[in-house]
């Protein structure tokens, strides 16, 4: 499908790999990432959780799905000698990895997602609703959110591609990005039921820290 495309990435993984230094996030740094770059992404980022989530959600910008169609990234996980061993560090088994495309981006549609926290409410609603709630986002949402220092806003939808072992999460993604740790009165489930109520259902929130690449402000730093 084409793009662009918000591609996330989670799993859990064991409790000696939570560390911002794990054999986890180093691999996902130094060698997930730049072999995705080869393979096109635009941005690559890993956020680690202080609200939901699971271990480790990464972000992964693409212009379109199709690479994930192309024999080149079965290719990729096949050279990769040390993901075997990184995956093995996961526990629990639960993990999702989905592809959303990206249906408004506030200020600009072509900017790259770079910033030190993350804010992302995973939630259903009817594709009925999904033109009210791209209006509300542009208007009173944007308004609400900058009063708190939003830097992007964007509003997502679950294609149907799958990859991987495809993704448990809710068609609807409100994906914020933040120069600090948002307050907690920039509640994006709060915001986003008190227009559209019992519209909005399944919500699954998550504020996270930007663990990889290097976060901007020492603040951000979590060891």
């Amino acid at each position: 499908m084409k793009g662009p495309i918000i591609y996330t990435a989670e799993m859990d993984y064991g409790e000696k790999e939570r560390g911002r230094h794990g054999v986890f996030t180093d691999w996902y740094a130094n060698r997930h990432g730049p072999d995705l770059f080869k393979l096109g992404a635009r941005s690559v980022a890993g956020y680690q959780p202080v609200i939901g989530g699971l271990a480790v959600m990464s972000v992964y910008q693409f212009r379109d799905s199709d690479v994930f169609l192309t024999p080149a990234y079965p290719k990729m996980r096949d050279g990769d000698l040390y993901g075997p061993v990184v995956r093995a560090t996961r526990s629990g088994g639960q993990s999702a990895q989905t592809l959303y495309l990206e249906r408004l981006a506030l200020p600009g549609n072509d900017a790259l997602v770079d910033a030190d926290w993350i804010s992302a409410l995973r939630f259903a609603a009817p594709e009925s609703e999904d033109a009210a709630i791209i209006d509300w986002i542009s208007t009173q949402g944007q308004k609400q959110l900058a009063a708190f220092g939003v830097k992007h806003i964007r509003y997502c939808t679950r294609i149907a591609q799958d990859i991987g072992k495809g993704s448990f999460r809710p068609r609807c993604l409100l994906f914020t990005e933040w120069a600090r740790q948002p307050p907690e009165a920039a509640d994006l489930l709060s915001a986003l039921t008190s227009r559209f109520g019992a519209a909005i259902t399944e919500p699954a929130p998550f504020v996270g820290w930007r663990a990889y690449p290097w976060p901007d402000d020492k603040a951000s730093l979590k060891y």
